[in-house]
């Protein structure tokens, strides 16, 4: 027990101790910095709220200027923008499919190609003819939420078409399609 205790007090014990607490603290240091370093790199992607009166889905693919593919309800589901018709690009009789369409197609995809998730307003009528869910759909373009019927629509790459009973924005998307028109 004697040598014990002599030890603890020898010079060379105490340096050894020294370079332990070096080595707990720079080990420590490197940690901490290297968490900080993740934390700033990595930041925790804050996910927005679904806005009130909406629902959310997983962005797929678009189909062409005025429709859009996406996951709803755990289901692949084709999603007819409310309140915009744009010029045919995927139509089965090649002679519909026209210019105009291919670059409201392309300009729809360039919108959406960092898009994962959308949010879905509904109106009055859920579904068309072609069993496609109707809706107006928004995406997040930095901090600012975005409808993307009407910024098609403002951009030129579709005109107004107002089908009953979905009329929550036809006098909005109308006016536009005005304003659009006398810009022209």
């Amino acid at each position: 027990m004697f040598r014990l205790f002599a030890y603890k007090e020898s010079p060379k014990y105490k340096k050894l101790k020294t370079i332990g607490y070096i080595f707990d603290i720079s080990l420590t240091a490197f940690i901490l910095v290297g968490i900080i370093f993740l934390a700033i790199r990595h930041p925790k992607e804050d996910k927005p709220e679904v806005p009130e009166g909406m629902v959310e889905a997983e962005f797929v693919r678009v189909v062409d200027g005025d429709t859009i593919v996406v996951i709803y309800e755990d289901e692949e589901t084709t999603v007819r923008l409310i309140g915009i018709d744009a010029p045919e690009s995927v139509n089965p009789n090649p002679e519909r499919n026209t210019p105009e369409g291919e670059e409201a197609a392309e300009f729809v995809t360039r919108l959406m190609s960092n898009t994962k998730i959308v949010y879905l307003e509904f109106d009055q009528e859920l579904y068309d003819t072609y069993d496609r869910l109707l809706a107006y759909v928004y995406y997040y373009e930095d901090a600012d939420l975005i409808m993307l019927n009407m910024r098609i629509l403002k951009e030129g790459y579709a005109e107004p078409m107002i089908v009953l009973p979905n009329l929550k924005y036809a006098q909005t998307f109308v006016d536009l399609g005005k304003e659009n028109a006398e810009d022209d």
